[in-house]
């Protein structure tokens, strides 16, 4: 039995598959640890592929790997791949050894190793110590971290081990050895749990197979998810929406991971999420609280809304969040992941981990910014200041001393946690700029710094909210119409229900065009009366351009026309309509300020779309400005340069939100007063929360903030207080703006030869029914719904969404259907319009015995020439039994 038991350990014993480098603490054998990093990006300007069993393998595994943090190795990631071959197929498990000579000492990363699609991690401790250590080893903590794989992981024959850096900087490299050994994979001491699989997918999470809009009805709230439990995947949705997402609620949905522990860790922690994706154009926040103490990670922005259904269209993006051990508590632990001020994100997996040591306390790049804000309670040229700072350790109390030029302030900075604080001081007013020392006090630590602070002048920012109205980008074009109409109920709720808040906080709105008011009369004719009677009482706003129109389509009479449905409003509704509002395209042609000032409409204001509309950057038609148009007459002209704006500086979102985004907007403002163009984004629904939290932040904010100040308006509000205050002093342009956008019609060109044969019969064909009625004869139906078809094709909308990503989906045919439906439709129409209206004028001509043809000079002066008819013989009568020639 002895020697059965002796044999069998030696058996077990490990084996090496490959060893990369002398693990003596030092790097001196492997590449550039003699000649330094400087060389790197030299040595290493693209894949790093080492062959592991090569004897000289050690010469070709750099020492150093950064992260795609680091600029000087060119800020993008830098995987080296080891490979190796087994000559027996893979047994037991595989312990890859890493060792380590340090990682950075200020931001250390998180090491990913893969093998075979498999992933393991270790958050790594950092260093304590400086940047000698990069062409130094003797000043080394070196340390090891040992991770395990499966042998189904590997394979008999070529192997590749692919190791690289996330979330951090550098590391400095000592060895890495891979060995084989019998039995099971060890278990991850680090590991504190794990949900999901690290597999590029979320297949295996809550909601992945109904897809994310099942969230609403599927999810409880609060979310809880069991984080040591059997399947804590199957409680974790794959989704968690923002508040930027109006599908969701148009708020925040925070998900609590329970954990618990038998005593607090030695160790520091460190959380690691896997995202497949986060949304494309707005990624939100990632906010990590646990146990209270909270931090935020910005998101880098994903590929797009396809991945939302389709995980191979993401890329991993692991974001790790170290934490220090005094975070932990014994017992039940809570921790909370929050996406703030954005919208979704998409999890892959999720860990918690230990990184195997403990940092000692830190602070340091404390930080003063003056903030074009001013608190309220400041005197009129008061300071602001934010203080920013990096603390690593428990919360704590601190204090800040100031030295203003001889004066000294102190200020208490209560609850400074881990990561990055940022606190707003008011500082006394000063009429010149002055020169300020901090030193920041926490314990034994602090800080200092030096800044010059300015005193700062005061500003109005009106907030004209409204929904980007985008007929049929989204939704059928039927759709867009219920969601416009039930955005606009859900406002006049909110708008009664703010209507005792303070001036300037009651919920204001508008409507981006005019086709929003008329689809609420015509689908909710109940609550027309009352939806107008806020227009009267200027609670609501309406443009006077009836969609977003491509101007540079638009035929003469069609383009007059373009204020015509805001005008019956005038007449029957009793609604001042003074300003016309333009989204999304970003250029308008030169006619346009002389069709607006002939309708009345004295205002024009523009909220482009940068992606495509960058050029009018330098456009000199910035705002704000006077356009003059080829008759003189002019139109007060804003460009926004973007729209969503309320939901972009975080006013949908909560007070914090906005507290991070208002005074950059803010400091880029020339005047004393500027637009903050439009609420939400394509054709969004406006929910009643929305809403009313979009007047509570603006509510809060007024009451923290001397300056800005914030103003809920109609446009109309905003363009007559900057016409009081500036319309003097506001320069004059002239010349065209430009047909940018136009280049969709080119893609349907059947369609708008129709469109355009339409703009030149309407005038003809107005002038026909106008000459009937004058002639006592019965004129056909007015021409409106001909006018609506051709603005409606011209309308900005060319294709769905998804139209190039997907063109043979049925939601993108049918978007497409209805669309050409407004060209055939329209051309149909005035066409009927032209034959009824010849007909009405011919029926006050006395005919002749013989077969006539009347000839109709639709211009407006006398002309001469040969008309020539086609005539089928058919309609020619004749006594002769053959067809003869009609007489004309």
């Amino acid at each position: 039995m002895l020697a059965l038991l002796t044999i069998a350990t030696a058996a077990s014993a490990d084996q090496t598959v490959f060893q990369v480098g002398r693990q003596d603490g030092s790097y001196r054998d492997l590449a550039l640890g003699v000649a330094g990093y400087a060389g790197y990006s030299a040595a290493y300007p693209g894949d790093i592929n080492v062959d592991a069993q090569a004897p000289d393998a050690a010469a070709h595994f750099p020492y150093i790997q950064p992260s795609d943090h680091d600029g000087w190795a060119g800020a993008r990631q830098h995987p080296v791949a080891l490979k190796f071959q087994l000559a027996d197929a893979p047994h037991g498990s595989y312990r890859l050894t890493v060792a380590l000579v340090a990682a950075h000492w200020g931001w250390p990363p998180v090491l990913v190793a893969e093998i075979g699609g498999e992933q393991r991690f270790a958050c790594l401790p950092a260093f304590e110590g400086d940047d000698r250590v990069l062409a130094d080893p003797a000043s080394a903590q070196p340390f090891v971290r040992e991770l395990w794989f499966a042998a189904t992981a590997l394979r008999q024959g070529d192997n590749t081990l692919t190791l690289r850096t996330v979330s951090g900087s550098w590391l400095l490299y000592d060895a890495v050895k891979l060995d084989q050994v019998d039995g099971s994979p060890q278990p991850e001491a680090e590991r504190i749990f794990r949900i999901g699989r690290h597999d590029h997918n979320y297949r295996e999470l809550r909601l992945a197979a109904e897809g994310f809009p099942a969230f609403n009805t599927a999810v409880r709230e609060p979310i809880v998810v069991e984080a040591q439990g059997p399947h804590p995947e199957q409680e974790l949705p794959y989704i968690l929406p923002g508040p930027g997402d109006s599908w969701a609620g148009g708020r925040t949905h925070p998900v609590e991971l329970r954990f618990k522990l038998d005593k607090v860790p030695d160790s520091d922690g460190c959380l690691l999420v896997d995202l497949v994706a986060a949304h494309g154009t707005v990624p939100p926040d990632l906010r990590v609280e646990i146990n209270g103490a909270a931090t935020d990670q910005p998101l880098p922005a994903g590929p797009g809304d396809k991945v939302l259904s389709d995980p191979s269209a993401g890329r991993q993006q692991i974001i790790a969040v170290p934490f220090p051990a005094g975070c932990f508590r014994e017992g039940e632990n809570r921790l909370v992941l929050t996406a703030l001020r954005g919208s979704w994100l998409l999890f892959d997996a999720v860990d918690l981990l230990l990184t195997g040591s403990r940092r000692p306390p830190m602070l340091a790049n404390l930080r003063l910014a003056v903030r074009p804000v001013r608190l309220r309670g400041t005197a009129a040229g008061g300071h602001t200041v934010r203080l920013s700072a990096s603390y690593w350790g428990p919360t704590t109390d601190a204090s800040l001393e100031l030295d203003l030029a001889g004066t000294r302030v102190t200020r208490p900075v209560p609850g400074l946690h881990f990561g990055a604080n940022q606190l707003d001081l008011a500082l006394p007013a000063a009429t010149q700029p002055v020169d300020a020392k901090a030193v920041l006090h926490a314990g034994a630590l602090q800080a200092e710094a030096t800044a010059r602070l300015a005193p700062v002048r005061d500003l109005t920012l009106y907030v004209c909210p409204s929904i980007h109205t985008d007929i049929g980008y989204t939704n059928l074009q039927p759709e867009c119409a219920q969601r416009h109409v039930d955005s606009l109920l859900n406002i006049m709720l909110v708008v009664h229900a703010t209507s005792d808040y303070p001036e300037g906080s009651r919920l204001k709105w508008n409507c981006e065009v005019t086709w929003e008011a008329e689809q609420l009369e015509r689908l909710a004719p109940q609550r027309a009366d009352e939806f107008f009677a806020l227009c009267r009482d200027e609670r609501i706003g309406i443009s006077a351009a009836y969609a977003n129109i491509l101007t540079g389509l638009c035929g003469h009479e069609q383009f007059c026309r373009l204020t015509y449905a805001a005008e019956r409003l005038r007449r029957e509704r009793g609604v001042r309509i003074r300003v016309a509002t333009m989204t999304d395209n970003p250029s308008y042609v030169w006619s346009l300020p002389s069709v607006l000032a002939g309708s009345g409409v004295t205002y024009f204001a523009v909220g482009c779309n940068d992606s495509r509309g960058v050029f009018a950057a330098g456009n000199p038609m910035r705002p704000p400005v006077w356009w003059e148009g080829p008759d003189r007459h002019c139109a007060l002209y804003w460009f926004g340069g973007g729209y969503g704006m309320a939901s972009g500086l975080g006013l949908m979102d909560s007070l914090e939100a906005a507290e991070s985004r208002v005074p950059d907007f803010a400091a880029a403002r020339a005047s004393d007063m500027a637009l903050v163009y439009g609420g939400v984004g394509d054709n969004q629904v406006m929910t009643t929360d929305m809403a009313l939290r979009l007047a509570d932040t603006v509510r809060a904010w007024n009451e923290k903030y001397e300056s800005p100040r914030l103003v809920l308006a109609t446009f109309d509000e905003f363009f007559t207080e900057f016409h009081r205050r500036h319309g003097a002093e506001t320069p004059v342009v002239r010349g065209d703006g430009g047909a940018y956008w136009e280049d969709g019609a080119g893609s349907s060109a059947h369609e708008t030869a129709l469109n355009r044969e339409t703009h030149e019969l309407l005038g003809t064909a107005e002038t026909l029914k106008s000459w009937a009625r004058v002639l006592g004869g019965r004129p056909s139906d007015g021409l409106w719904p001909v006018v609506r078809n051709s603005l409606l094709y011209d309308e900005h909308t060319w294709g769905a969404y998804n139209s190039i990503t997907d063109p043979d989906s049925e939601f993108v045919k049918g978007q497409w259907a209805i669309k050409a439906r407004f060209a055939t439709e329209g051309h149909d129409d005035v066409r009927k319009a032209l034959g009824a209206g010849l007909g009405a004028l011919a029926a006050q001509v006395a005919g002749g015995a013989t077969d006539e043809v009347l000839v109709y000079n639709q211009l407006a002066w006398e002309r001469s020439g040969i008309v020539t008819s086609m005539i089928r013989a058919q309609q020619c009568r004749s006594s002769s039994s053959r067809t003869s020639a009609c007489r004309c």
